[in-house]
């Protein structure tokens, strides 16, 4: 425990955002992240299952009722009443946006999309293959998803989805992928 603490003090001082998962026991986990943008204004916002929401020029019904952190006009993070929980890591630095449309709709509004949407990671695996995902414009992100039994997986800017069943975000993609199973996943991620 002593370790995880120690863990968590370190990269609170990043300036990127990081997600860890400690195991307190073995029926039982804390995911914390740490925020390095002002949160001066940010709200709770919690939506109900079957509530209509609205991406862009995509609309859908939530399957789960979720509640969230609201900042900046952006969903940060939140969980949803199956134990599926979701939070956009910003990298603060810069990528290309993808160009060209293949016909699935674009998701923009991520977390609220995954929370809504899905009960569980192979929910969330299958779901994606049906939208294309571009968030806040260049930023690098990364969308960390955590299930009730403790899988996580991580979706990235760079179209690849890394299945983590325990994760300490790196920077570096490379530390990231020496520890973790990469899949090559262009057809969920454009």
């Amino acid at each position: 425990m002593r370790l995880a603490l120690a863990v968590f003090a370190l990269v609170s001082l990043t300036q990127a955002s990081i997600d860890v998962i400690v195991q307190s026991s073995p029926s039982s986990l804390v995911s914390a992240r740490t925020f390095p943008i002002g949160l001066e204004s940010t709200t709770i916002e919690i939506v109900p299952r079957g509530e209509r929401l609205y991406d862009a020029a995509f609309a859908w019904t939530s399957q789960y009722g979720y509640v969230a952190l609201h900042a900046h006009n952006v969903i940060l993070d939140g969980i949803n009443e199956a134990g599926l929980s979701a939070a956009l890591l910003d990298w603060g630095t810069s990528i290309p946006v993808p160009a060209g449309a293949d016909g699935r709709p674009v998701i923009t509004a991520l977390v609220p999309f995954v929370l809504s949407n899905f009960g569980s990671l192979d929910d969330v695996q299958a779901g994606l293959a049906h939208v294309r995902l571009r968030p806040m414009a260049q930023h690098a992100w990364r969308l960390t998803v955590h299930d009730s039994k403790g899988h996580s997986l991580i979706l990235n800017a760079t179209n690849h989805v890394l299945d983590a069943p325990r994760v300490v975000q790196a920077v570096d993609d490379a530390k990231t992928t020496q520890s973790l199973r990469q899949h090559d996943a262009t057809r969920l991620v454009r």
